[in-house]
């Protein structure tokens, strides 16, 4: 392929990349890169986990305006999206969703919806939720389909047993320390990520309890 010819596309990373869900998504886009001759950037922010929604051009001051396409999160603001638009650069979207743009990413719903049944089936009865951010569609998504689960099997849903983990470790420890502290009782944790599964286990080892003997 002719230098010229090379097509540019730009992933802007929504955490740093070493973080357990840009990892992945940036060893994907490498291999779809290499298949098909186009030439990657990745942007990585500086800061391990950006708690801060929605993210603009101040959280990635060096991005490119330059690229022939962009991989971006969904919560990025009205600025960020002009921007990279501003040369008719192609867009898409992952990590939550933007009207007109298209996106990228798992049927939130349904998987958690299966995760949730599959405890279910296992004789449980008091599943905990550790839900996303509160601002993220795909957390928003992630807790219908724990819902589905529950009026499919005629359990009651009980707001005290979905706790906000954040998509992270200690917002997940700290929520699992309180429902131990309160003794709030559950025989199962659905996490929304693996991060804040493992703020879970933090917690519960802590508290003596073993996986999955006892959750």
């Amino acid at each position: 392929m002719a230098e010229q010819s090379v097509q540019t596309i730009c992933v802007v990373l929504s955490e740093h990349l070493t973080n357990h869900y840009s990892g992945p998504l940036a060893r994907g886009a490498a291999h779809a890169a290499a298949y098909f001759g186009c030439r990657l950037l990745l942007y990585s922010p500086l800061h391990i986990f950006l708690d801060r929604r929605p993210l603009g051009l101040a959280d990635f001051p060096l991005l490119t305006p330059r690229a022939d396409a962009y991989v971006i999160p969904g919560f990025v603001d009205d600025e960020m999206i002009g921007y990279c638009r501003q040369r008719g650069a192609a867009l898409l979207t992952y990590a939550d969703r933007r009207a007109g743009v298209p996106a990228i990413g798992p049927n939130n719903r349904e998987g958690a919806r299966m995760v949730t049944a599959h405890l279910i089936n296992q004789g449980r009865r008091r599943i905990v939720h550790l839900r996303g951010q509160e601002d993220s569609i795909e957390a928003d998504e992630r807790l219908q389909g724990y819902r589905d689960a529950l009026d499919a099997a005629g359990l009651p849903f009980d707001p005290l047993l979905v706790c906000v983990g954040a998509f992270r470790a200690y917002e997940a420890e700290l929520a699992i320390d309180r429902l131990l502290a309160e003794e709030i009782k559950f025989d199962e944790i659905f996490a929304a990520n693996d991060i804040s599964a493992r703020g879970a286990l933090t917690s519960l080892e802590r508290a003596g309890l073993h996986v999955p003997q006892d959750i």
